[in-house]
């Protein structure tokens, strides 16, 4: 768990509103929450995705917009 530490520590950063449905508010939140990276959301389990739309208030808007899938494939942009 620790992901986020490990992000962190390595100054790790991509630009979260790339993925559709994540704006500049969100993505400070996202960040404020520990996350940073594509790989961070693209790896999330199901119960971490629920964590952080409820954490974050998002409802369904995570899932609905596939932002996993969204961030596996912008990180393999990268």
């Amino acid at each position: 768990e620790d992901s986020a530490d490990e992000v962190d520590q390595a100054g790790e950063e991509d630009d979260l509103t790339r993925i559709k449905g994540v704006g500049a508010v969100l993505e400070k939140n996202l960040r404020a929450a520990g996350v940073r990276t594509f790989r961070l959301i693209a790896d999330w389990t199901d119960e971490e995705l629920a964590e952080f739309s409820k954490k974050l208030r998002l409802g369904n808007r995570a899932e609905r917009g596939d932002w996993r899938g969204q961030a596996q494939a912008l990180g393999d942009c990268e």
